[in-house]
């Protein structure tokens, strides 16, 4: 027995003895242990070799206290990244932990400073099956926390959070959150707090003021099991902050672009009645005057209200408005909302009229009944466009229309988004008849997303028959009219159009187009025919296969035209032109251009068998014809012609030519001129060739103008032969060299300088005429020898009698000196030279329409 109680005693003394080492090691030896540099840099070391986190500390003190308390404080905690970035910086930090059971009773921190990008990153970083992932929070054990302030910095907001406490379970605070998100900071906490009742987290009229709005907050918002049952209530709250706090949610959980992104300048209030709960949402949200417009042409919309109705995992709303002034359907119909099968459909309807005109260059004949089906689930979206267009509407757009505007029409396009990819699966243009749709035109497409815009790849079309080739803005560029017949590929990477189709009665600029067949491979090869300002053309061509930057590229063009005849001048008049019919002037380069032509005609001017070799860049046609057979003789030329502006330059070279055939051609004057001619014509273009400006010279060797002294030309009884003492009807006695030069404005002969010189007799002529009308306003003036050849009469009279009987000579010498010097010299001593005037005013083939008047001068 006596064993048993010194055993007894001496394990009682060595528990007791024990129980003091631990205590007194608790006390003094355990917090010098934590305490020293070495174990400090150990736990920093561990906590970075699970977190990945760098933990610096300044004054970190561990203690102990005889109640078997745990106190833990530090001047300064601050985390690191592993790359050395600043993400938590924690000030004047203490703690108290109970050691009955391991359970942190008080914290207390000055301010807690959070780098959110950091913070955001971190999180990101780690695995989704990871520990450091999982928060197992019991809610009896969350210590009483008091923080003076707390500040969170990101880019995508700040947070500022003063006076947090939660003690005796119930947690107040006040909190700002200021974001690109919200148009006003956001206020909570000012009014209401938090309540922990066992593992439950209440909210207790907690307010979260939008501006001077209150969104007010009551309910279980978390426990153990992550379940919760809250009811919001708020009046008049600004849709523009709802929405931008809706996005920056949505944009946390998925950075992609969401539906609310394709509208801005969101305006109007929200009443929020909603219960939010684990297995859904219930309620409602009524949005009053809410608007918006569309970030593609600023389309705005309005919505006098709209209701959502929120029925668990689903969200319903109808609602009518406007969508660029014009009646709006809009429905929606979200399921699974809060999983990850969510799906959203909507469908927007409107009847979109003339006055609708937000988009440029679009117009709306009459109306066109527009429907949009979206479907967005698993971050893929599928739109369908559907487009009825009623007997006499169209849409115009830049230079394309629909076309058939006689009959009910159907577009219909389904387009499908994923990633950067926007399909378009099928497309088709249809006529309605009889309720059925006889689609003329399919095909499907591809954009793809770069830089923030979706660029389009590909685009096919295939024809049932023949189709507008108004449907086809690609066609409807250079095109007025027509239809066409094939199967087509698009390529907008290479510019290139791959496949075969026909193009029949349509019209390019002046040309109208019977049939053009195309075959578009390496190269574009054309073969049309048709009419060119109402002549036959027949044209071979082939292309680069190449549409980029508006200009197409010709390698070789041969144009055949049958007769081109230049009009007479016609003044323009203001016309209004339908949109429809314009074509777009686009820029054509041919390299090579042939064209020939039968024969090209100006009144009376004829030239058969004409070629022009030459080339087409930025809208002028450079060219040269070569030698042609013209009035018995030989004629080429070389020449420009501007498309932009339709003025164009030819100068004209003639050789050896029968001036009497030129003579009529021109001044439809035939007989007037005999002689072989060579001239040179400086001509300019104007209106299509319609208005005609030219500067001529020519020059006749050995010439005669047989008509100078007859009775026919000068529609009088005395003629120049009679005055001087000549006879006119002896060719070789009056040949002479003949030269000029005058100008033209279209019909009317301008600034006439004209000689004609021999031996006996020279002349210059001066005036103008005016072809069409044969109206002559001329001056002859004249040098002849009084003496040569001696001894001819007329009707047995000497010449001085007939002179001094018909008409007196006038003293005017000096006052057409200056005319007079024009006239080339003769073979006459001075003494001999009489110089004499004629004047000619009226119709030429008229003799009652002519005046002449016929003067000696001395």
């Amino acid at each position: 027995m006596k064993v048993i109680k010194i055993f007894v005693t001496t394990i009682l003394s060595l528990f007791l003895a024990g129980s003091f080492l631990i205590y007194f090691s608790f006390l003094y030896i355990l917090p010098a242990i934590i305490n020293s540099e070495k174990n400090i840099r150990k736990f920093e070391n561990k906590v970075f070799e699970i977190t990945g986190l760098k933990i610096v500390t300044d004054n970190f003190n561990f203690a102990s206290a005889p109640n078997l308390k745990i106190k833990i404080s530090a001047d300064k905690i601050i985390i690191y990244t592993k790359n050395d970035a600043e993400m938590i910086d924690i000030t004047k930090l203490s703690s108290n932990i109970s050691l009955k059971n391991l359970v942190m009773k008080e914290v207390f921190v000055e301010e807690i400073d959070i780098n959110g990008d950091e913070l955001n990153k971190y999180i990101q970083n780690v695995p989704k099956n990871s520990d450091k992932r999982t928060f197992n929070i019991d809610l009896k054990k969350i210590p009483a926390i008091a923080v003076n302030k707390i500040q969170y910095i990101s880019k995508s907001g700040i947070v500022y959070v003063k006076d947090f406490d939660f003690i005796n379970n119930i947690g107040t605070f006040n909190a700002e959150i200021k974001t690109p998100a919200l148009k006003n900071n956001l206020l909570i906490g000012n009014q209401g707090h938090l309540r922990l009742v066992g593992n439950e987290l209440y909210a207790e009229n907690f307010h979260i003021l939008f501006g001077r709005n209150v969104l007010d907050m009551n309910g279980k918002i978390f426990d153990n099991k992550k379940d919760f049952d809250f009811v919001l209530k708020g009046k008049d709250l600004p849709v523009d902050d709802i929405e931008k706090s809706l996005l920056f949610y949505q944009k946390s959980q998925d950075p992609a672009k969401k539906f609310i992104e394709n509208f801005k300048n969101y305006s109007g209030t929200i009443d929020v009645d909603l219960n939010v709960k684990r297995d859904g949402i219930f309620g409602k949200c009524i949005a009053k005057n809410l608007s918006a417009n569309a970030v593609w042409f600023n389309i705005p919309i309005f919505f006098k209200e709209a209701v959502f109705d929120f029925k668990g995992k689903e969200i319903t709303s109808i609602a009518e408005g406007l969508f660029g002034g014009e009646k709006v359907i809009h429905t929606l119909d979200i399921t699974n909302f809060g999983n990850p099968e969510k799906e959203v459909i909507g469908k927007v309807q409107s009847l979109i009229t003339k006055n609708f005109k937000y988009i440029p260059d679009l117009y709306i004949l009459n109306s066109a009944d527009a429907k949009l089906i979206y479907n967005i689930k698993n971050k893929i979206i599928n739109v369908q466009y559907n487009l009825d267009l009623k007997e006499g509407s169209d849409l115009l757009y830049k230079n394309a229309y629909l076309g058939l505007r006689d009959k009910h029409r159907k577009f219909n396009a389904l387009t499908e988004k994923t990633g950067n990819n926007l399909y378009i699966k099928k497309y088709d243009y249809s006529i309605s008849e009889n309720n059925t749709n006889n689609v003329i035109i399919k095909g499907d497409g591809l954009f793809v997303k770069e830089n923030g815009h979706f660029k389009p790849q590909y685009i096919t079309c295939k024809t049932n028959g023949f189709a507008p080739t108004s449907v086809t803005g690609s066609f409807k560029q250079y095109l007025d009219g027509g239809e066409f017949n094939g199967d087509l590929k698009y390529d907008f990477n290479s510019n290139k159009l791959i496949g075969d189709f026909e193009v029949v009665n349509t019209r390019f600029r002046d040309f109208y187009v019977n049939s053009a067949k195309i075959k578009a491979s390496k190269d574009v090869f054309i073969q049309a025919f048709g009419l060119y300002l109402g002549e036959l053309f027949t044209c071979d061509i082939n292309a680069k296969n190449y549409f980029g930057d508006d200009n197409i590229v010709i390698n070789n063009m041969n144009l055949f035209l049958d007769k081109f005849v230049i009009r007479h001048s016609k003044k323009k008049t203001n016309q209004k032109i339908d949109i429809s019919s314009t074509v777009k002037n686009t820029d054509i380069t041919i390299e090579n251009w042939n064209i020939a032509l039968n024969e090209i005609r100006k009144g009376k001017i004829v030239l058969n068998n004409i070629k022009l070799l030459g080339s087409l860049k930025e809208n002028i046609f450079n060219f040269a014809i070569p030698k042609l057979d013209y009035a018995q003789g030989i004629l080429s030329a070389t020449g420009k012609y501007n498309f932009n502006n339709e003025f164009g330059v030819i100068d004209f070279t003639a050789k050896d030519i029968n001036s009497d055939i030129v003579a009529d051609m021109i001044f439809d004057l035939p007989g007037q001129v005999e002689g072989i001619a060579d001239a040179t014509l400086h001509t300019e273009f104007y209106n299509k060739l319609e208005d005609i400006k030219a500067n001529a010279w020519f020059n006749v060797d050995n010439g005669f103008l047989p008509e100078l002294g007859s009775t026919k030309f000068m529609k009088s009884k005395v003629k120049i032969s009679d005055l001087v003492n000549i006879d006119f009807s002896k060719k070789k006695a009056l040949q002479s060299d003949i030269q000029g030069t005058f100008d033209f404005d279209n019909s009317h002969v301008k600034n006439i300088n004209l000689t004609s010189q021999q031996k006996f007799l020279s002349i210059y002529i001066d005036g103008d005429y005016k072809i069409h009308e044969n109206d002559a306003d001329l001056h002859i003036y004249g040098k002849y020898d009084k003496l040569a050849p001696k001894g001819i009469k007329i009707v047995f009279v000497p010449l001085n009698w007939i002179l001094k009987a018909v008409f007196r000579q006038e003293k005017t010498m000096d006052l057409y000196k200056e005319k007079l010097d024009k006239i080339p010299s003769i073979d006459a001593k001075p003494e001999n030279e009489k110089f004499f005037r004629v004047n000619i005013k009226g119709d030429l083939k008229r003799k009652d329409k002519l005046n002449i008047e016929l003067k000696g001068i001395k």
